[in-house]
């Protein structure tokens, strides 16, 4: 299968990638050239802008493709340029999502957020926020695209490599003993390992699966989170009372916030990793 995928070198895109080049797929990866990547017999590297359209024409001329995945896209315009790109050179596009086109509640389904029928809004990354730009760019794929498209809602994502760093944010302040603030520690807050995001996503383009999919690892409460980190760091969190007393932790939420994995399941899409001992493992590094 030959597979175009744009954001490959970072964290779970680099999951991606072993996971296809593992399946045999003949993968190109469009990245901006700023992270190495080992080299691969099926393995073809363009440097490139995935938000500069005239440059990625170029890039792509005389190219086609089987399957594409955006890893990179934040917004109605972002998808509509890689759209503009793409049109007339692949059958099918898996975007990276994310649970927060969701509010906060529990085991939320698919339908909560319907980007099908969605007023779509054209815009920038300025012109939206986090949440709205992931839903106006899963709204433009699916409304407008000539191809096949497939959303990908993780929540947040945890491995090594986590270029976010906020797992180790919380190792950080652990150890020097500054204050930590949780709205509510007794909230529900669902993970997805990176090699599980990277399954999920090969499953959604071998499936040629379409519209949004919902995925994560486990659905662990903040509590159990923190305690599985203070055990890591050897010592116990600093937390504070309120925000004006310590940081506000970037995993806090006021109540639960997680989603329904029953569509990934009924598609044979379900969790490989052990969230307690990758936890584990994360906070002992």
């Amino acid at each position: 299968m030959r597979t175009i995928v744009f954001g490959g070198s970072g964290f779970f895109g680099r999951e991606l990638i072993e996971i296809l080049l593992s399946k045999g797929h003949h993968v190109t990866m469009v990245t901006r050239g700023k992270r190495d990547f080992p080299e691969h017999k099926n393995l073809e590297k363009l440097i490139a802008d995935r938000n500069d359209l005239s440059s990625l024409k170029n890039k792509l001329d005389g190219k086609t493709f089987d399957l594409a995945y955006d890893q990179l896209g934040f917004c109605s315009n972002e998808a509509e340029i890689l759209t503009k790109a793409l049109e007339g050179k692949i059958e099918h596009l898996i975007f990276t999502s994310s649970k927060s086109v969701y509010n906060l509640g529990k085991d939320l389904r698919e339908d909560t957020i319907d980007t099908n029928n969605l007023d779509l809004k054209m815009g920038d990354r300025s012109a939206f926020d986090y949440a709205e730009g992931k839903r106006q760019a899963e709204a433009f794929y699916l409304q407008k695209a000539p191809f096949k498209v497939g959303c990908f809602r993780p929540p947040v994502v945890i491995g090594m490599g986590d270029t976010s760093d906020r797992w180790n944010w919380h190792l950080n302040k652990i150890k020097k003993g500054e204050p930590i603030y949780f709205p509510n520690l007794e909230a529900y807050f669902c993970v997805l390992s990176s090699k599980d995001a990277g399954l999920a996503l090969l499953e959604m383009g071998e499936q040629r699966v379409e519209g949004p999919l919902n995925f994560f690892t486990a659905n662990p409460k903040l509590s159990e989170i923190l305690s599985i980190m203070e055990s890591g760091v050897g010592r116990k969190a600093l937390l504070a009372k309120d925000a004006k007393e310590g940081e506000h932790s970037p995993y806090g939420i006021e109540d639960d916030w997680f989603m329904s994995n029953e569509r990934a399941n009924l598609l044979g899409i379900k969790p490989s990793v052990d969230f307690v001992e990758l936890a584990k493992t994360l906070s002992s590094q």
